[in-house]
């Protein structure tokens, strides 16, 4: 299975992920980010997508409904294979936000995970194939 898995909201789109620009020196704390993303893994691993609805600041409500986490995570975590550990986070910043990828792997196929987040945490941004 080859499938590569995108979640294509409009708010991906606008985020700091896809920004041009130097990094902004955003300060963070390097053990809650990775604490906060495995968290968001372990949501994504429980198709809890409510949960990971509510990490996301109001922007992305705007564009996003749990509906829409739902239908494009359930169907591919299905044939992803059971969860078998993350195998990297990648933390940086640029304009203002903290941007982490995040490689997890599963039985059958891995995902890349990159999310963006606000200095106060909430998510402002979700991609992953």
């Amino acid at each position: 299975m080859k499938k590569i898995f995108l979640i294509t909201l409009a708010a991906i789109a606008v985020l700091g992920f896809m920004l041009t620009g130097c990094g902004s020196g955003v300060e963070y704390d390097k053990t809650l980010v990775e604490e906060t993303t495995t968290t968001i893994i372990d949501h994504f691993n429980n198709d809890d997508m409510q949960a990971v609805y509510d990490m996301m600041d109001e922007g992305m409500h705007g564009y996003t409904e749990v509906e829409d986490l739902e239908a494009a995570w359930l169907a591919p975590h299905a044939e992803l294979g059971n969860f078998v550990r993350i195998n990297g986070i990648s933390i940086h910043t640029e304009d203002g936000y903290v941007l982490v990828v995040v490689s997890v792997k599963y039985d059958i196929s891995s995902v890349e995970f990159q999310i963006a987040y606000s200095d106060t945490m909430e998510i402002t941004g979700l991609y992953f194939k």
